[in-house]
């Protein structure tokens, strides 16, 4: 007989409910629903699930080692061909129970809506009726924050500090009424500092006003130990103080100022006349040295012309100009006879040096004639032959030597 071989026995395939245990994430997705829907899940995917697990454990127990192993080749492709046959299936069965669920759902919002629409109005309204006074009550609040924020719009003070809408009436009053007192006492401080520096503006006004009067006076400002004060270059000491110019009253200081400027007049008057009688002083001064005139004891004189010199400022122009010419006369005689005595003398020089010249001549005269001759005829005698270029050398230097020397003597001749 032939012998014939078992065939291998499929793994029996596990309940449903041994898969869930074994499954932890089978179990969690089946919990998302109800029971209905889990019996639904169950009963729908249970046959798959069956028909899929001896399949995939056949599938783990084939091991291609070679091109030979064809026959684990065909049964691997027996495998593949019923497991896509148990997908398209259970795809199959997907779409058709989740379109349900759809359906489903879209009619369970359906419902929903419908009953919204008659339900939300009237929980509305409801709502509105069982708010009615507590938005009254807002809307008050509202009003009364809008209106005490506009009741204290005029005070730096912030609506926000406040809770204005507690307030009671006498507490906000209160407010109102600090608010008004703090406005007071800063408007009469406003007030209070506005007349300050108008007082201040008009002293300083008045200040400088009389201080370009001082000016106008050549008054020049000074300092000292007591403070300062405004004095005149004709002065040593100060005419009026600063304590003065600033507390006197206008009338006051009219009448100071008036008194001042007749003092100035005078002292500048006496001091004009001053400078005039220097001036002259000066002008007959130079006249005097110009045509001659020295001091002498008290004097200025030139040649027994005298004027004293206290006469210089108080005599006229008349009586200077006399002295003046009278002065100069006197100096032209005496230049003229100084001239004439200097003319005489030099004549007599000139003859003095004259006589001596001649007398002198006279004395050097045999001797100028024993060197005219010697200068006249010193060639003579000079006369040699030498044989020699060295010989002739020497004696051409001496000739030379010898007619520098007279030439020399001639010239001092000349002076002798």
């Amino acid at each position: 007989m032939p012998k014939t071989t078992a065939k291998k026995k499929k793994p029996a395939a596990p309940t449903l409910a041994t898969a869930l245990t074994k499954r932890p994430d089978v179990k969690e997705k089946l919990e998302l629903v109800n029971d209905s829907g889990r019996a639904v899940l169950v009963q729908e995917f249970s046959p798959f699930y069956v028909g899929a697990v001896p399949l995939i454990e056949r599938g783990k127990a084939i091991k291609i080692k070679s091109v030979e192993d064809v026959s684990q080749m065909q049964e691997a492709r027996e495998i593949r061909l019923e497991l896509r046959q148990l997908r398209i299936a259970a795809d199959k069965t997907r779409k058709r129970l989740k379109d349900e669920s759809l359906r489903v759902g879209n009619a369970v919002q359906g419902m929903y809506n419908i009953l919204m629409l008659d339900v939300e109005p009237m929980e509305k309204k409801l709502l509105d009726d069982e708010q009615h006074i507590e938005r009254l009550e807002a809307e008050r609040k509202r009003q009364l924050v809008d209106k005490r924020t506009a009741l204290l719009a005029p005070y730096k003070v912030d609506p926000e500090m406040y809770r204005l809408d507690e307030l009671s009436d006498e507490a906000f009053q209160k407010i109102l009424q600090d608010c008004e007192t703090v406005r007071q006492q800063e408007i009469k401080a406003e007030k209070a500092a506005e007349k300050e520096k108008a007082e201040r503006e008009k002293k300083a006004k008045r200040l400088n006003q009389r201080k370009d009067v001082l000016l106008e006076l050549g008054l020049i400002k000074g300092e000292d130990e007591d403070g300062t004060f405004y004095a005149h270059r004709l002065f040593n000491e100060p005419l009026i103080t600063m304590l003065q110019i600033v507390t006197l009253t206008d009338s006051k200081f009219i009448e100071t100022i008036t008194i001042l400027k007749k003092k100035i007049e005078t002292a500048e008057a006496n001091e004009n006349e001053r400078l005039k009688i220097e001036r002259l002083k000066s002008e007959r001064l130079s006249n005097l040295i110009e045509y001659g005139f020295q001091m002498q004891e008290g004097k200025f004189c030139c040649h027994g012309v005298c004027i004293e010199e206290a006469d210089l400022t108080t005599i006229s122009n008349e009586k200077f100009e006399k002295v003046i010419m009278k002065g100069y006369a006197a100096f032209q005689k005496h230049k003229k006879a100084e001239k004439e005595q200097e003319e005489m003398l030099a004549r007599v020089a000139a003859q003095e040096e004259q006589d001596r010249k001649a007398a002198k001549e006279r004395e050097l005269a045999p001797d100028k004639e024993k060197l005219q001759e010697i200068a006249d005829n010193y060639m003579e005698g000079l006369g040699v032959n030498l044989e020699t270029d060295e010989a002739k050398s020497i004696y051409q230097r001496f000739v030379k030597a010898v007619g520098d020397a007279v030439s020399q003597l001639k010239q001092d001749l000349v002076q002798l």
